[in-house]
C-alpha cells in the first residue's frame, strides 16, 4: 500500500468515525420518543466504539460486532421493553466485576459519594449508635463531639419522635433515613427515657471517620498511635502526631495497625516519611500501561530515623496498610509482631468518564522496597487463559536492606508471631445477649457521676444479675442438648432433670470466670463515659499484643536481633 493509499484510508476512518457520532447525537436528541429505540442506540454505539478501538486491536471489532448481534437478538426477543440507562449501568457494573473484587464502574452520583469517603466523610447526622429492640430502636451509645452527646442523649433511650414524625413503630432503617440529613440542619428529636418523654434540638454534623483513632503516651517513653485507614490528610496527621509524642518525651513508638483497610497510598507514603530519609523508595509500581508504572519514595524530611517501632499487624491489615508496615519491615526500620497480613498487593486508580462516573480499576501490582510483591490471591485465571504463577516464582526469596530474607505472593509475615487472646464460650454467650446492654443502661442511669465510684458495688450487682438471668443465654453444651432431645425420645422428667442439672454447671461457671465477667461490663460503662478513645486507652494497658510490643522495644539488644 502507497503512502496516498495509507492517508487516504485514514481519512475515510475519520470521515466515518464523524458519520457515526452524528448519527449518534441525532438518535439521542430525537425528543418525539419518550425513549431512544434500544436497536438504534446500540447500533449507533458499536459503530462508534468499533472504530475508536480499531487501530488498537483489530480483534476489538470481532468481539464487539459479536455482542452487538447478540444484544440485537436478545432486545428483538424480549418480551418487554428495556430501560435502556439502567440495563446499560448494570452491564457495565457487571462487566467490570468480571476481572477482580476490587475494581468496580459508579455512577455520577456514586463517585461524588466516594470523593467524600475518601475524605473520612460518612454521611450527616447526629453521631449515636442505635440499634433495633423489642421496645424500639434505641441508642446503643454515643460518639464524642456529635449531636447526640452535646444534647445529653444516652444508651437506652428509645425513639419515639424525629420532628413532626411518630417514629415509635419505625424499623431501623426508617429512623436512620430521618435522622440523616445535610451537614449542618437541625431536627427535634423526641425520645422515651424510662417513664419520662425528653425533647432535644440536635444539629446534624458530617460523622467523620477517623483514620488515626488514638495518638498518645501510654508510659513515660513509650507511645501508642492506632492507624485505621489512609484517607485525605492522613499523612500530615500521622505526622503531627509522632511529632507531639516525640515533644512529650516518647523515645519509643508502637503502633497498632490491626484493621487497618488501607486507603490512599500517597497518604502512607507521607506518613513513613516521618521515619525515613527524605527519598527513600518504599514501593515500586509494575503494569502493562507505562503510565502506572513507577516508583514512589518519601519528600519529606523524616521527623526521627531512629526512634524504634513495634508494629502491629492481623489477617485484616490491607493494601496501603500493608504498603506502610511492610516498608518497615523491608528497610529494616521497625518490629512487625501479631499474625499475617491480609495479602493484597495491588493498587486501583480512579478513571473518570465526561459525564461524571468513574472506573475504580486495578491498575498495577505493588513491590516492596526488597521487590517483593505480596498479593496472595492470583485473580487473573478469571479474565486470561494465563496459567497461574509458577511456584518457582511464588517461592522466591527476597531481601531485607540488612539482608534478612523474605518470600512472595502471600502477604506480610511478622517478626514475631502472636496469638490472639481468645474468649470462653461464657463470655461470648453473654456479650451476644442483652444483659451487658440492659444493666450498662441500668447502671448509667441508676449512678450517672459515681458510677467508677460504685465499681464494687456495680460488679457485686452485675454478676448476681447474670446468675439470675442465666436463661436468657445459652451455652454450647446446652445447645448440643436442645439439638439432642430433638432426635431423641427423652421423657420430659429426665429432660428438665437434665437442664436443672446445665444450669447449675452454668452458675458454678459464671462464680468462677466472675472477674472476665465484671470486665466485660466495665468496658461497656467506658464506652458510655470515655467513648472510644477512652476505650482504647483502658484496653490498651491489659493488650497483650500491645504489653508485647512495649516488652520489645525495652529489650533493645532483642529489638536490634531482630532486625539483623
Amino acid at each position: 500500500m502507497t503512502l496516498l493509499e495509507e492517508q487516504l484510508k485514514h481519512i475515510r476512518k475519520v470521515i466515518d468515525t464523524i458519520f457515526h457520532l452524528n448519527f449518534f447525537l441525532i438518535i439521542l436528541s430525537n425528543k418525539n420518543h419518550s425513549q431512544v429505540n434500544m436497536k438504534h442506540f446500540i447500533f449507533g454505539i458499536f459503530l462508534l466504539t468499533s472504530t475508536f478501538f480499531y487501530s488498537q486491536n483489530p480483534n476489538i471489532d470481532l468481539i464487539l460486532d459479536d455482542y452487538r448481534n447478540f444484544f440485537h437478538k436478545m432486545n428483538d426477543n424480549f418480551v418487554d421493553e428495556i430501560d435502556l440507562e439502567n440495563f446499560i449501568i448494570k452491564t457495565k457494573k457487571s462487566t467490570i466485576q468480571q476481572l477482580d473484587p476490587h475494581s468496580h464502574f459508579y455512577t455520577k452520583e456514586e463517585s461524588d459519594k466516594r470523593n467524600q469517603t475518601w475524605k473520612g466523610i460518612s454521611y450527616a447526622g447526629i453521631g449515636a449508635m442505635i440499634k433495633q429492640t423489642d421496645q424500639g430502636v434505641v441508642i446503643d451509645y454515643c460518639k464524642e463531639g456529635y449531636g447526640a452527646a452535646l444534647a445529653g442523649l444516652l444508651p437506652g433511650d428509645i425513639f419515639i419522635k424525629v420532628d413532626s414524625v411518630d417514629c415509635a413503630n419505625y424499623n431501623l432503617n426508617q429512623l436512620i433515613k430521618l435522622l440523616r440529613g445535610k451537614d449542618g440542619t437541625t431536627l427535634n428529636v423526641n425520645v422515651l427515657r424510662e417513664e419520662e418523654v425528653l425533647i432535644k434540638t440536635i444539629k446534624r454534623k458530617n460523622i467523620i471517620s477517623n483514620s488515626i483513632s488514638f495518638a498518645d503516651t501510654i508510659s513515660k517513653e513509650v507511645g501508642l498511635i492506632k492507624v485505621n485507614q489512609f484517607l485525605r490528610g492522613s499523612g500530615d496527621d500521622f505526622r503531627k502526631s509522632v511529632q507531639e509524642l516525640l515533644d512529650k518525651g516518647a523515645n519509643k513508638l508502637v503502633l497498632d495497625f490491626r484493621g487497618n483497610i488501607g486507603g490512599l497510598v500517597i497518604e502512607a507514603v507521607k506518613s513513613l516519611s516521618a521515619f525515613l530519609p527524605k527519598g527513600t523508595v518504599v514501593y515500586t509500581l509494575k503494569s502493562k500501561d507505562k503510565k502506572s508504572c513507577y516508583a514512589d519514595s518519601t519528600k519529606n524530611e523524616p521527623l526521627s530515623t531512629t526512634i524504634p517501632l513495634a508494629v502491629l499487624i492481623d489477617n485484616k491489615t490491607v493494601s496501603s496498610g500493608e504498603i506502610f508496615t511492610g516498608a518497615l519491615q523491608d528497610l529494616d526500620r521497625g518490629v512487625l509482631l501479631g499474625q499475617k497480613t491480609h495479602g493484597k498487593g495491588l493498587v486501583q486508580g480512579t478513571r473518570y468518564f465526561k459525564d461524571g462516573s468513574s472506573l475504580y480499576i486495578t491498575a498495577a501490582r505493588y513491590h516492596l522496597p526488597s521487590g517483593r510483591c505480596i498479593q496472595k490471591k492470583d485473580y487473573r485465571k478469571n479474565y486470561s487463559q494465563e496459567e497461574k504463577r509458577s511456584s518457582k516464582l511464588e517461592s522466591k526469596i527476597f531481601k531485607s536492606k540488612n539482608g534478612r530474607t523474605f518470600s512472595s505472593s502471600d502477604g506480610i509475615s511478622p517478626d514475631k508471631k502472636l496469638v490472639k487472646p481468645s474468649k470462653s464460650d461464657l463470655i461470648k454467650a453473654i456479650e451476644k445477649s442483652t444483659l451487658i446492654f440492659d444493666f450498662a443502661v441500668y447502671s448509667k442511669r441508676k449512678y450517672g457521676n459515681e458510677l467508677f465510684s460504685k465499681n464494687d458495688e456495680i460488679t457485686k450487682e452485675w454478676i448476681q444479675y447474670v446468675r439470675s438471668n442465666c436463661d436468657q443465654f445459652y451455652l454450647e453444651n446446652e445447645n448440643k442438648f436442645q439439638e439432642f432431645i430433638k432426635t431423641n425420645q427423652w421423657s420430659s422428667y429426665n429432660a428438665k432433670k437434665f437442664q436443672k442439672h446445665l444450669i447449675r454447671e452454668k452458675k458454678r461457671q459464671i462464680s468462677r470466670e466472675k472477674n472476665e465477667i465484671a470486665e466485660i461490663l466495665l468496658q461497656k460503662l467506658i464506652l458510655y463515659n470515655q467513648y472510644m478513645k477512652g476505650l482504647y486507652r483502658y484496653n490498651s494497658k491489659k493488650d497483650p499484643w500491645v504489653l508485647e510490643a512495649i516488652d520489645v522495644l525495652t529489650q533493645t539488644k532483642n529489638y536490634q536481633k531482630i532486625l539483623e
